[in-house]
């Protein structure tokens, strides 16, 4: 998610201003990269304990 967040940053600052209007489709990229983003599921701390049930640490019955 991070390299989509990132990929599509770059592209929409080196498009210029006629990026900026709302049918253009390279706006609702960046729209629907950002808000995609913001979803719990790529939070850090969704990450964190995806990685310590795929490693075995155990994990408080609560989260499950």
């Amino acid at each position: 998610m991070r390299a989509a967040v990132d990929a599509v940053d770059i592209a929409y600052g080196l498009a210029g201003s006629t990026v900026l209007h709302m049918d253009h489709p390279l706006h609702r990229c960046f729209r629907d990269i950002h808000t995609g983003a913001q979803h719990i599921y790529f939070s850090s701390a969704s990450a964190k304990r995806y990685a310590k049930t795929r490693l075995g640490i155990e994990q408080p019955t609560f989260w499950l």
